[in-house]
C-alpha cells in the first residue's frame, strides 16, 4: 500500500512535468494534431515511467562452512508474531485516495447517464446532410461519441448551418474517446493539480481544431457570434463537447493567431530529453547478483599420461557446461582405437577425470594406470545379496535391467550408503544401491572382491560400530547402525577380523553369503556392566530485564508464554529468568498501567521497555494501594515472648491476602520465621490473576521448610539420565556437577504425572563430564558440531556411545569417544512438511554471515514418477511447480566487523550450496502432484 503511494506521486511528477512543457512551449500554437497526440499520451506515459526498472548485474565470489548460530523459518510461520495491526499515515491517505476516484468516477457515470437519457427521448431528424437528435430540454448543442444533440428551440437560431457543422466535426473525428480516455486516467490522479490541467487543455485543444476547420469555410465573426448567442444554454455534463464549450474568450484569441509556428519542430524534439530525464530520475533501480560458475577442472588421462583440455582440438568443447565423453574421444581421433573409457567426478562435481584407455597402451609402461584400467570394460556379473539395489535415473531397476543400459553408457554412477539410499528411496530399499545416471558417455563400472554380512551379539541384536578388517590388511570398516558391514578389496577376501570393545575377538573365513550372521561373545567385564541409556532433556533459558521509559526497573511484572500458563514475574531489579521447552515461543509482558507487549525470543536474553498506558489512570478521591512491606526477622523470635514473629506494615483498609502452603490465612502472626523457605510477594493484578477478587489488594505467598521438604521427598529425582530411587540426602553434594530443578508442566511433559511435585535433575561430576575433552558426535552418519541439548529428543530414534578402539576404528581422530545419534525417518506428505524438512536442516553460511552477504537462492528438483529427486541444478526449468519460500537468518556483523571477501570467493554460490546440500537429503516424497514433475525451490538468507 505503501508502495503503491510512491507509485502514484511518481505519476504526479510526471505529469506535471509534462504539462509544463506543453505549457511553456506548445500551448498557444496552432499545432493541433500534435498538441492531440502530446496531451493524452503524456497523461498515459507517467504511470509507465514509475514501472521502469533498470537493473545492475554484480558478480561475486564464493565461500564454504555455514554458521551453526542461524536459523531458517518459513515465512507464514511467522505470521502469529507480528504485532496486532494499528493504522498508519498511509492507510489514511490510500483512503482519501480511493473515495477521491469513488466520488469522480460517480461524477462520471452521472454525466453519461444523462446523456443517454437526453438522446433516449430525443427525434431524430436530418438537417444539412447529417442525424440529429432533437430533445424538448434547453440544452446546448453538443455530440456525443456518433450522435449530434440539439435543442428544439436552437432550430429557429440563423446560424443552425454552422453549429450542425461544427457538432459534426466532433462527431467525424471521434473527439468524445480522446475526452472520456483523458477522463479515465484523470480518476487515477485526481489529487494532482497537473491531471486537472492536462484534462482541460485536451478538451480545449479539440475546440481550438475544431474552430479552425470550421473559419476556414465559414466567417469568423459570423461563427464568433454564434459561439457567444449560445453562452446563455444550459450543459449537461462538463465532458461533453460543446460549441459554447469553456474559455470562448481563449478560443476566440485562437482563431485570431496566425497559422505560422516557427520552430515548431525543434520544439517538438525538446520532449525526447524530458522523457530521457524523467526516465532516469523516477524509474527504479535494482542491484542483481549473478553467479559466475567457475569452470570444471577437467583432467583427460590417456593412456596415463595427462591431456591438456586446452588443446586447439579440444577448443570447441565448453567444459564448463559439461561434456560427452564421445566428443572428446572424436576430437583426439580416438574412436577406434579406444579399449575402455570412464568418468570420476569428485563430490562437488568439478574436480572430474575423464580416462581413456587404448588398445595400443602397454601395461609396463605404466603399471598403476593399468591396475586402475585392466578389470573387465562392462559391469562384471556377480550374484548380489538382497541387501544391494540398483537405479537409473532415480528409479530402481533389476540387475539385469541396470547392466543393459550400463552397455549404452552411464553419465555417472555412486554407490550409496544405506542411510542415503533410505533416505532417498524410502525403507522398502535399505540396503547398499548402485545409482546411476544415463548419458551418451562410455562409463565403466570397476567391481572389487565384496564381503558383506551383518555383527550381532549373543541375543541377535545388531552391534554398531563394530570392527570389521581384512586380515594382515589394513583395509576394513566398521558396522553401520543396524550392524551391516561392507568391505571391498581389489583381490580375494580369505580371512576376515571381527572385534568390539566388551567382546570378544572373532575371525571367519567368508563362505560368500551376503547375508552373513557374525555373532560376537561378551566379555567377562561387558557382562558385569548393566546398559545405560542417555536422556537428553531439551530446555531453553532466557533472561532479560523489564524496564520503563525512563530505564527504571519494573518490579513485579508478568511474563508468560503465549498460549500456555507457564510465566514468572520480574524481582525488584526489574530482572527476569525463565525456563522454556522451546526457543519458537512468544512471550507476552503485562503490567497494571503500562501498555501490554509481545516478543519474540532472539538469543537467550529479552530486555524490554514498557510504555506508560495513559488511559489507565486512577482518579477521583481513591488512595493508592499501598503494597505489604515484609521485615523478616528469623533470630527475634521466642514463643515464650510477646513479640511477633514477623513485622507487615500493610494498608490497613486494603490488607492483602495470606497464602501459607497455599493455604489462605487472614494472619500471619502464628508463623514461625525459622521455619520460612521462602516469601514472594505479588501486586494487583497478578495476584488477582491467581487468586480471584479476594487478592485484589496483592498477595504474600509463604512457603515453609516443612513443605517445601515434603515436596521434595515427592519430587521425581533424575541422576544422569536415570531414576533415582534412593534418599536425595544420600547424594554427597560434593559429587554433584550441576542441579537443575523442573516445576509444574516443565516436569509433568518429561516425566509424566509422577513428577507432578516437581523433577530434580542431577548430573554428577563423573557422568558426561568431558571438560575439554568432548568426544565426536555423529548424528545421522554425520558430524555435529552443535550443542546436544539442541537436538530435539522426539526426533532421536537411538543413541550409542563409542570409546577407545571402536571410537577410533569409528572415527581415526575420535580419541575422546564417539556418540552416535540416529534420529527418526521423515515423511513427507505435504508441501508444508516438504519446506519444514528444508528449514530444520538449512544453515546460514558463517563465511557469507561474516561478509555481510544476503541473498536468494533458486533451485529445481526433478522428481521421478516414484517419488525421488534424482537431479538438483540452478537452471531454470519452465513449467516448474514453485513451493513457498524458506527463509534462513542469522545476525549479521557490525559495520567495523565485516569481514570483506576476496574476489575469487563467490559468496552467493556459497549460499546455493546450502541450499543444494539440504536438499540433496530430501527423502522419498508422498505426494502425487510432484511425481514425475519439477519442483521449484526458493530459498532466501537473510541478515539481521
Amino acid at each position: 500500500m505503501e508502495a503503491f503511494l510512491f507509485y502514484i506521486g511518481k505519476a504526479a511528477l510526471a505529469a506535471g512535468a509534462f504539462y509544463l512543457v506543453y505549457l511553456a512551449l506548445f500551448q498557444h500554437q496552432k499545432q493541433f494534431v500534435f498538441n492531440r497526440i502530446y496531451l493524452p499520451v503524456s497523461l498515459a506515459v507517467s504511470f509507465l515511467i514509475p514501472l521502469i526498472t533498470f537493473t545492475t548485474v554484480k558478480y561475486i565470489g564464493a565461500t564454504q562452512t555455514f554458521n551453526p548460530n542461524s536459523f531458517a523459518f518459513l515465512p507464514e510461520a511467522m505470521e502469529e508474531t507480528q504485532p496486532e495491526f494499528a493504522y498508519q499515515w498511509y492507510h489514511y491517505l490510500f483512503g482519501i485516495y480511493i473515495l477521491g476516484i469513488i466520488v469522480f468516477l460517480s461524477h462520471l457515470l452521472l454525466g453519461h447517464f444523462k446523456a443517454f437519457a437526453i438522446i433516449r427521448y430525443s427525434r431524430l431528424k436530418e438537417l444539412f446532410g447529417a442525424q440529429v437528435n432533437l430533445t424538448q430540454k434547453d440544452v446546448h448543442p453538443f455530440s456525443f461519441f456518433d450522435k449530434i444533440v440539439l435543442s428544439e428551440k436552437t432550430l429557429d437560431n440563423p446560424n443552425l448551418e454552422v453549429i450542425v457543422n461544427h457538432e459534426m466535426i466532433h462527431v467525424k473525428e471521434k473527439h468524445t474517446h480522446d475526452i472520456l480516455f483523458a477522463e479515465i486516467l484523470f480518476l487515477l490522479q485526481w489529487f494532482n493539480p497537473f491531471a486537472w490541467l492536462i484534462k482541460d487543455a485536451i478538451r480545449d485543444n479539440l475546440e481550438y481544431k475544431t474552430d479552425h476547420q470550421i473559419t476556414k469555410n465559414n466567417n469568423a465573426e459570423v461563427y464568433q457570434l454564434a459561439m457567444v448567442g449560445l453562452a446563455h444554454k444550459k450543459g449537461v455534463a462538463p465532458f461533453l463537447t460543446a460549441l459554447n464549450g469553456s474559455q470562448l474568450k481563449n478560443r476566440i484569441i485562437m482563431m485570431k493567431k496566425k497559422t505560422e509556428n516557427r520552430y515548431s519542430l525543434l520544439k517538438q524534439l525538446v520532449v525526447l530529453p524530458l522523457l530521457a530525464v524523467l526516465v532516469m530520475g523516477l524509474s527504479n533501480k535494482e542491484v542483481k547478483t549473478e553467479i559466475v560458475q567457475p569452470k570444471a577442472d577437467v583432467k583427460i588421462i590417456l593412456d596415463g599420461e595427462v591431456v591438456s583440455s586446452d588443446l586447439p582440438v579440444l577448443k570447441s568443447i565448453d567444459f564448463s557446461e559439461g561434456f560427452n565423453g564421445s566428443d572428446i574421444i572424436s576430437a583426439l581421433n580416438l574412436t577406434e582405437k579406444v579399449a575402455l573409457s570412464y568418468l570420476k567426478i569428485n563430490d562437488d562435481n568439478h574436480n572430474v577425470e575423464f580416462i581413456i584407455r587404448t588398445k595400443d597402451f602397454k601395461p609396463e609402461k605404466n603399471q598403476e594406470f593399468d591396475k586402475i584400467t585392466s578389470p573387465a570394460q562392462s559391469i562384471r556379473q556377480e550374484e548380489k545379496s538382497s541387501m544391494s539395489y540398483y537405479a537409473v535415473d532415480g528409479k530402481i531397476v533389476s540387475q539385469k535391467e541396470f547392466e543393459k543400459q550400463g552397455e549404452k553408457g552411464f553419465d555417472n554412477v555412486v554407490l550409496l550408503s544405506e542411510k542415503d539410499a533410505t533416505n532417498k528411496y524410502g525403507k522398502e530399499y535399505s540396503g547398499i544401491i548402485t545409482n546411476a545416471t544415463t548419458g551418451s558417455s562410455k562409463f565403466v563400472i570397476k567391481k572389487e572382491h565384496v564381503v558383506r554380512g551383518k555383527v550381532t551379539n549373543e541375543k541377535g541384536e545388531p552391534l554398531a560400530a563394530a570392527s570389521v578388517i581384512i586380515k594382515d590388511k589394513s583395509i576394513g570398516t566398521i558396522t553401520a547402525m543396524n550392524g551391516n558391514f561392507e568391505i571391498q578389496s581389489d583381490s580375494p577376501i580369505t580371512r576376515i577380523e571381527v572385534f568390539m570393545v566388551g567382546y570378544i575377538k572373532k575371525e571367519i573365513k567368508p563362505d560368500g553369503d551376503p547375508n552373513m550372521i557374525i555373532k560376537l561373545e561378551a566379555s567377562a567385564k561387558q557382562r558385569n556392566t548393566q546398559s545405560s541409556d542417555i536422556t537428553f532433556i531439551k530446555r531453553f533459558n532466557v533472561k532479560g530485564k523489564v524496564t520503563d521509559e525512563n530505564g527504571k526497573p519494573i518490579s513485579a511484572a508478568s511474563i508468560v508464554i503465549k498460549g500456555k500458563n507457564t510465566g514468572t514475574i520480574t524481582d525488584d531489579n526489574g530482572d527476569y529468568s525463565l525456563v522454556l521447552g522451546s526457543q519458537n515461543e512468544i512471550l507476552l509482558f503485562t503490567k497494571q498501567g503500562y501498555q501490554n507487549k509481545k516478543e519474540m525470543i532472539y538469543g537467550n536474553e529479552v530486555n524490554v521497555v514498557l510504555k506508560t498506558d495513559g488511559d489507565k489512570t486512577t482518579g477521583n478521591n481513591t488512595q493508592p494501594k499501598e503494597p505489604a512491606t515484609i521485615k523478616y526477622l528469623p533470630n527475634s523470635y521466642n514463643p515464650g515472648s510477646a513479640a511477633k514473629p514477623l513485622s507487615l506494615t500493610t494498608n490497613k483498609d486494603n490488607p492483602p491476602l495470606f497464602v501459607v502452603d497455599g493455604i489462605e490465612n487472614k494472619s500471619i502472626d502464628w508463623l514461625n520465621p525459622d521455619n520460612i523457605e521462602k516469601i514472594t510477594a505479588l501486586k494487583d493484578k497478578q495476584a488477582e490473576i491467581l487468586y480471584g477478587e479476594k487478592a485484589k489488594n496483592g498477595a504474600i505467598i509463604i512457603t515453609t521448610k516443612d513443605a517445601a521438604k515434603e515436596k521434595l521427598r515427592n519430587a521425581v529425582v533424575i541422576v544422569n539420565g536415570e531414576k533415582y530411587k534412593g534418599d536425595i540426602s544420600d547424594i554427597d553434594p560434593g559429587s554433584i556437577e550441576k542441579m537443575d530443578v523442573l516445576k509444574n508442566e516443565s516436569a509433568t511433559k518429561l516425566y509424566g504425572t509422577e513428577a507432578k511435585d516437581g523433577a530434580i535433575i542431577i548430573t554428577t561430576k563423573n557422568k558426561l563430564d568431558f571438560g575439554d575433552k568432548s568426544p565426536l558426535i555423529f548424528v545421522d552418519g554425520l558430524l555435529y558440531n552443535g550443542d546436544m541439548d539442541d537436538i530435539n529428543p522426539e526426533n532421536i530414534k537411538s543413541v550409542d556411545v563409542l570409546k577407545d578402539a571402536s571410537a577410533l576404528a569409528y572415527d581415526p581422530t575420535a580419541k575422546n569417544g564417539v556418540v552416535l545419534i540416529s534420529t527418526k525417518s521423515d515423511k513427507i506428505t505435504s508441501e508444508l512438511d516438504l519446506r519444514k524438512f528444508i528449514a530444520q536442516r538449512i544453515k546460514y553460511p558463517v563465511e557469507a554471515q561474516k561478509a555481510n552477504k544476503a541473498g536468494i537462492a533458486q533451485l529445481f528438483a526433478k522428481v521421478n514418477g516414484d517419488g525421488i529427486v534424482y537431479s538438483i541444478s540452478e537452471k531454470k526449468v519452465k513449467d516448474a511447480i514453485a513451493v513457498g519460500e524458506v527463509v534462513v537468518t542469522a545476525y549479521g556483523p557490525k559495520p567495523e566487523e565485516v569481514v570483506a571477501a576476496d574476489d575469487s570467493n563467490d559468496l552467493s554460490k556459497l549460499l546455493t550450496d546450502e541450499a543444494k546440500r539440504v536438499l540433496q537429503q530430501i527423502p522419498k516424497l508422498d505426494m502425487p502432484e510432484f511425481k514425475g514433475k519439477t519442483i521449484a525451490f526458493t530459498v532466501k538468507f537473510m541478515l539481521q
